[in-house]
């Protein structure tokens, strides 16, 4: 929920900070005294564009700032885990800032987010409805999106997108089939390319054994000298070697148990000069017994390498292109079969397809008939009773999300034929659907906090008492903040605070209270009598949020 809100230096705000509740808050003032100026200031912690414009007349910047407490750990869970455990003890500060430059920057929790990366997240906690949201919500292509989230997780769903993926991918490889054109001068040269690839006869990490040798190779003469010149001296005439065992044989005539030590280290010496002497040999005859020149390795590593070059960097691009040539020239090579092996794979595909697309339509089919009572529900709890919603669902092509085009339809009155809820004329009628629809699918989102912008508008009498008595409902679950001029709707409020303007010093500013009952019943009284408290009308104002409280 949202906890706070401070503003500074935004449209006619100086400075105000509001403490929110749980359960209906309602914003009441006279019209321009600064409320749709909060729901806009909302609107940019959730990562909406900024309208410089807004800083406040004589300031340079704007500061925003909300603080926001969840409960639902999940989505805790699943915003931590994309986002490097942004939130701890259920706490999220979003910060906005303008600037007169035109340059503004947006913190979450003390770190910078971009602003679609902030909607993503801002998404989840709070909604805000505003007449954009209603076109939304009657935008026809959202309609399958909010029949899919009333149906919740299903395996048909899934099930449905691998099988379409498949089908997708092999699609793209049969058209690619159809739209090739056999050339007998490309065949010619892969063919070519393979038989220079085979002639080389590359074995696997050939490269790097004959660079190493080639190095070893061009110190031969001098490795040669150098070996010959150690072996002297370990093994020759009067050598370390022969001096090493002379060593240990004097100190053995020596018969005598506390020099037993040194005899034994000067025989492992003896032994490990001779180990090193006799590597050195080995590696020497090694070398002079290879059966390839200096010159034959040279010219091997070029040849290698000038192949290379023309399918990679590394000698395994030379056989991942030997494959893939030989799998292109069999393809080629008999195209007609290839063709005819990939409209087969296709067409069962196809098949599987559309048999996950009918097992998911019967889902949808099933919870439209659902949605379709718990929508007529709540239209008569908004007044609405001889209204019916539908949801009518036609078959298609395979697509991503199915076989289905879904259209939600309103019959209005009672023997009217069902239209498109995009046609639907009243705005009164509007704001009701809207407020029903709202209403079911906000059970299945993470939202904890949802605004109302004069929701209200185009209702009065008991159709806005029912209006106001169904956002109390909501808010029993959720956190609900309402812009109201209709008192029978703001007679419900939880909580409720006064917005004002005045003038100070040539400027116009706003200010915000929270109001206690004296003060909600005197806004209830203006709302009623056009501005005007008198002991009738706060008569009529206490009475009204009595039955409100029932």
């Amino acid at each position: 929920m949202l906890e706070a809100l401070s503003i500074k230096n935004f449209a006619i705000i100086e400075d105000i900070e509001i403490n929110f509740q749980k359960g209906m808050n309602v914003l009441l003032g006279e019209t321009g005294a600064g409320k749709s100026i909060i729901i806009d200031a909302l609107s940019l912690l959730k990562g909406e564009r900024s309208s410089f414009e807004k800083i406040r007349t004589g300031a340079t910047k704007a500061y925003i700032d909300g603080r926001f407490i969840i409960d639902n750990k999940e989505l805790i869970k699943e915003i931590n885990d994309e986002y490097d455990g942004l939130i701890e003890d259920g706490e999220l500060i979003v910060s906005r800032s303008l600037d007169i430059s035109g340059r503004t920057s947006i913190k979450l929790n003390g770190r910078m987010f971009s602003s679609s990366a902030t909607k993503t997240i801002m998404n989840e906690i709070i909604d805000i409805h505003s007449q954009h949201q209603t076109l939304m919500l009657f935008d026809e292509k959202e309609h399958l999106n909010l029949l899919d989230k009333f149906i919740g997780e299903k395996k048909e769903f899934a099930d449905y997108k691998e099988a379409y993926q498949k089908y997708v991918e092999e699609k793209s490889k049969l058209e690619e089939l159809e739209n090739k054109v056999i050339d007998e001068t490309e065949i010619a040269y892969k063919k070519a390319q393979i038989e220079e690839i085979e002639k080389l006869n590359l074995e696997v990490g050939e490269l790097d054994k004959l660079e190493t040798l080639e190095k070893k190779m061009a110190n031969f003469v001098r490795l040669q000298e150098t070996f010959n010149n150690i072996d002297t001296l370990l093994d020759g005439d009067n050598g370390a070697i022969s001096k090493v065992y002379e060593s240990r044989r004097l100190i053995d005539y020596l018969r005598d148990d506390d020099y037993e030590e040194y005899s034994s280290k000067l025989n492992d010496i003896y032994y490990s000069l001779q180990d090193i002497n006799s590597a050195l040999k080995d590696t020497l005859k090694e070398l002079n017994e290879y059966e390839y020149s200096p010159e034959y390795i040279s010219e091997r590593i070029y040849t290698i390498k000038r192949v290379m070059r023309k399918y990679g960097n590394a000698e395994d691009d030379i056989f991942k292109a030997h494959e893939r040539l030989v799998s292109e020239l069999s393809l080629m090579s008999d195209y007609e079969y290839a063709l005819n092996k990939q409209k087969e794979v296709v067409a069962n595909l196809y098949l599987d397809t559309m048999r996950k697309g009918e097992a998911l339509s019967l889902i949808r089919e099933k919870y439209a008939l659902l949605l379709n009572k718990k929508v007529d529900q709540e239209l008569s709890e908004l007044s609405l009773s001889n209204a019916h919603f539908k949801v009518n669902i036609n078959r298609t092509e395979p697509r991503s999300k199915g076989l289905d085009n879904v259209t939600f339809y309103i019959s209005s009155n009672m023997g009217m034929p069902y239209a498109p809820l995009k046609d639907i004329a009243s705005g009164g009628e509007t704001s009701r659907i809207m407020l029903g629809l709202k209403t079911i699918f906000s059970k299945f989102s993470h939202v904890e906090t949802m605004i109302f912008d004069e929701i209200d508008s185009g209702v009065s009498g008991k159709v806005a008492s029912s209006v106001g008595r169904k956002i109390h409902t909501i808010g029993e679950d959720l956190q609900v903040i309402v812009i109201s001029h209709i008192p029978q709707v703001a007679s419900f409020a939880d909580v409720a605070y006064e917005i004002t303007k005045f003038v100070s010093k040539g400027t116009t500013k706003t200010k915000i209270r929270e109001l206690d009952l004296q003060g909600f019943e005197e806004n209830i009284a203006k709302l009623l009598t056009d501005n005007l408290v008198s002991n009738e009308s706060l008569a009529l104002a206490k009475e009204l949020i009595s039955n409100s409280r029932k």
